[in-house]
């Protein structure tokens, strides 16, 4: 999925919209610039899972980048996940944010079918990508909260998710509550914080706790506490923006403008959650909207994870990673036929040598 200055999320799991947003300054890199500080172990380390593709081509025939280790696979084959969840967990993963399309779609069903046997016996968790553009709906490039219907549909989807989804023993907890992850938020309008308070409230009403909700806020624009302080944590599901020239210092930038909300989330109590990508290019999947690639390498993959430990805060230090298997946009470290086990062994390392940090 992608959000950019031009953005393109996906309208339900057969397509995707384009989303229009705000132009944005995107800092040029600093050179040479360095982080003094040491690693600092993450106690979690996460990465986005697509439960989408089916054997009859469903997903893989609108355009992928790369040619899995798995092959053309079917999400809801059990025997595929736990290969996923094997090596996952091997390699350094503590969890999977599945995204989620809303009550008996596809994607509810793998969830709640394969991937909660397939769960059985790891040590591996899981927990939702609520995926707010395709269940909620994008006007004029926003998301209207306080729109009744809308409104509705968002409470009525969590009510859900706590009837069927978050209260299963493999589900992710902090402090006791389930972690739920919001994609888009920052197009969100209208009153937030009461939004998502009735969110918690009727999460609250059939758990007995409140969600850890964790907002897809972070992007070139600078924080504001309005936009921080609904949420428990914030994070950025993909820093790829359509300015030519991205690609030049993606690291650097990225790390730089990092740093600014890492601040903001300390200050204002709320998780600060940094995202890592191996590249970006939608060009098998939406060739006409020509946006610029981030060429994927382990390198680029390894500069982004350092700083990504380093910067985690919060209750739980949490990293993500866009993505495990988003195979449209390229972003995926699952296994390919062309780069083996290659981000997998520098997550492996990287999350090895943080985790020997005092």
């Amino acid at each position: 999925m992608l959000l950019s200055l031009t953005a393109c999320a996906p309208a339900g799991p057969s397509g995707h919209v384009q989303v229009a947003t705000t132009p944005a300054t995107v800092p040029s890199p600093t050179p040479g610039a360095t982080v003094a500080t040491p690693p600092v172990a993450p106690r979690l380390v996460g990465a986005y899972w697509y439960p989408w593709y089916g054997a009859d081509g469903r997903h893989w025939r609108e355009g992928y980048r790369g040619t899995p280790l798995l092959g053309e696979y079917d999400s809801a084959d059990e025997t595929v996940i736990r290969q996923q969840l094997s090596w996952a967990s091997e390699y350094g993963l503590d969890f999977f944010a599945a995204s989620w399309w809303g009550p008996d779609s596809y994607e509810d069903r793998v969830i709640r079918g394969s991937l909660l046997d397939a769960l059985e016996g790891s040590d591996m968790r899981f927990c939702i990508l609520y995926e707010s553009p395709g269940l909620l709906g994008v006007e004029n490039g926003a998301i209207g909260v306080d729109e009744p219907v809308r409104r509705q549909r968002l409470t009525g989807d969590f009510a859900y998710l706590a009837q069927h989804v978050l209260g299963h023993p493999a589900y992710l907890q902090i402090e006791g509550r389930p972690v739920v992850f919001l994609y888009l938020t920052r197009i969100f309008a209208g009153d937030l914080t009461a939004a998502l308070d009735e969110v918690r409230a009727v999460v609250r009403e059939v758990t007995g706790v409140e969600p850890f909700l964790i907002g897809d806020e972070v992007y070139w624009q600078l924080p504001t506490s309005s936009r921080l302080s609904p949420f428990d944590g914030v994070t950025a599901y993909n820093m790829h923006t359509s300015v030519p020239g991205i690609d030049d210092g993606f690291a650097d930038r990225v790390r730089s403008r990092y740093s600014i909300w890492a601040d903001a989330a300390r200050q204002q109590g709320v998780a600060f959650v940094p995202d890592v990508i191996p590249g970006f290019d939608d060009t098998e999947v939406r060739p006409q909207a020509a946006h610029p690639v981030i060429p994927r390498s382990p390198a680029l993959f390894a500069d982004q994870l350092r700083e990504a430990l380093v910067l985690a805060s919060g209750p739980v230090r949490m990293v993500m990673i866009t993505s495990w298997n988003e195979w449209h946009e390229d972003t995926s470290i699952e296994p390919s036929e062309a780069f083996g086990m290659e981000y997998l062994e520098v997550l492996r390392d990287l999350v090895r040598e943080a985790k020997e940090v005092p």
